[in-house]
């Protein structure tokens, strides 16, 4: 896949680069084939390519011999502790609590602050939807428009308050840093540092859902003269409520797009853009516009079925017959959904490989992979399913009580489904038990297979 010397090579008088582009465009691939440039000119500088899903680093990785001597792979957590542990800020334990323990740690402080606020509502919010809530203060994340002064300053302070008890009861378990004192960490100044590593050019994959927080970390590991390139896609933002490098306040330099659908084909790419019309444009997402087809392509069918077990034996057979004569991957909504056709692939005594950021398998070839819409972000496979698209499972209904707000739910749930249908290179099979979800474009609810 080749790209234009401008998306490869070019770099702006000042500021920093911004590349947008659609799912299926090749945005990975190009940022590689950047980085890979960049780190063969001379003289040799270092270059960082930084990923979101640690699985997506370790396949780049294990192309080492084709890779640049002076190019870093590695995915954003990785990199934070790296570095964090050169400067003597964490050390060689790496205990750091992780977004489940977090969660887990708020719920145990929110419970505390309801009984000493019994009449405060905001304690009483889930608290997946309180950690998202101090994340997005602490992070600098815009919160909504339409929200007053005023239920600012006083959503401000009871998470203030929720933090500090999460702080307490975190710290006397032996948990001096969780997953979200990372960007923080690496933002702060550190005169002390021995040798900094600082690279010459950083170039960030899915750049949408880096927090300002986050971006401004990364100038801490860039040379004065250095240059930051940002390949993001703005409908596949799962955080926050706008573009974030609009909100970091960087200068940017220059913003190319890549519009054309080098990936996807054509029946997922339809039902992408169908998904994305129904989407609240974030930003810099109106800028993009869809790739025109000769002909415009239909949206895969929707295969439905009258029971839950139809669907699971039929999908279960067909991933498994694909899966014999190349990589085939099934992918759900949730951990719970996973285990269950794991459980229904081993009755088959049918071997799927769970993905998951330890995984030690070198994805490609032939085989099954199973796992949920976030774990397979940024990877690909030629034969993708995304079954149980029905109204009971989509939206999620743990991601409909977290959310609190039921567009916001949706809204979420949709560009989850994006994603997801992102990642088929080849085929890709919907299916559903029962009413399909609402969240699916007309075309599909109203002529399931």
């Amino acid at each position: 896949m080749t790209f234009s010397r401008e998306i490869i090579q070019s770099r702006p008088a000042a500021g920093y680069t911004v590349i947008l582009g659609t799912a299926g465009s090749g945005k990975t691939a190009a940022a590689m084939q950047r980085a890979c440039w960049f780190a063969e000119q001379p003289p040799r500088p270092n270059v960082l390519l930084l990923t979101w899903n640690r699985l997506l680093a370790m396949q780049m990785k294990a192309m080492q011999d084709m890779l640049p001597k002076r190019l870093t792979v590695e995915c954003l957590s990785d990199f934070a502790v790296r570095i964090l542990k050169r400067r003597g800020v964490l050390s060689g334990t790496r205990r750091i609590l992780d977004a489940d323990g977090r969660i887990g740690y708020i719920a145990q402080a929110l419970r505390h602050c309801q009984a000493v606020h019994p009449d405060e509502p905001l304690f009483q919010m889930p608290a997946a939807r309180c950690a998202a809530q101090i994340r997005a203060i602490r992070h600098r994340i815009a919160l909504p428009d339409e929200m007053s002064e005023p239920a600012r300053d006083k959503l401000h302070r009871c998470m203030e308050i929720v933090q500090q008890k999460y702080l307490e009861l975190r710290t006397f378990d032996g948990w001096r840093f969780d997953c979200d004192d990372l960007a923080e960490l690496l933002s702060r100044p550190d005169p002390h540092a021995r040798c900094p590593v600082q690279y010459s050019h950083i170039i960030a994959d899915e750049a949408q859902d880096y927090t300002p927080l986050m971006l401004h970390a990364l100038l801490g590991s860039l040379k004065p003269d250095g240059d930051l390139t940002l390949f993001a896609d703005p409908d596949r933002q799962l955080f926050g409520s706008g573009s974030h490098f609009r909100c970091a306040g960087l200068p940017v330099g220059q913003l190319l797009k890549m519009e054309q659908n080098r990936r996807s084909p054509a029946a997922g790419f339809a039902l992408m853009q169908a998904l994305r019309a129904e989407m609240r444009q974030l930003d810099d997402a109106d800028m993009l516009t869809p790739h025109s087809e000769k002909e415009p392509a239909d949206c895969p069918p929707l295969h439905c079925y009258d029971k839950i077990a139809d669907e699971l034996a039929a999908v279960t057979e067909q991933a498994a017959a694909r899966s014999k004569s190349t990589a085939a991957a099934v992918l759900l909504r949730n951990a719970e959904s996973v285990l269950r056709y794991q459980q229904a692939f081993a009755e088959k005594n049918v071997s799927a490989e769970i993905l998951r950021d330890d995984m030690p398998a070198k994805l490609g070839g032939k085989g099954l992979y199973l796992g949920t819409y976030a774990a397979a972000r940024g990877l690909t496979f030629p034969q993708v399913f995304l079954p149980e698209l029905s109204a009971d499972r989509i939206p999620d209904p743990a991601q409909r009580i977290c959310m609190l707000n039921e567009a916001d739910a949706s809204e979420y749930e949709r560009r989850l489904l994006y994603l997801a249908a992102g990642r088929a290179s080849g085929a890709l099979m919907l299916s559903c038990a029962g009413m399909p979800s609402p969240l699916l474009p007309a075309c599909l609810r109203s002529g399931g297979a």
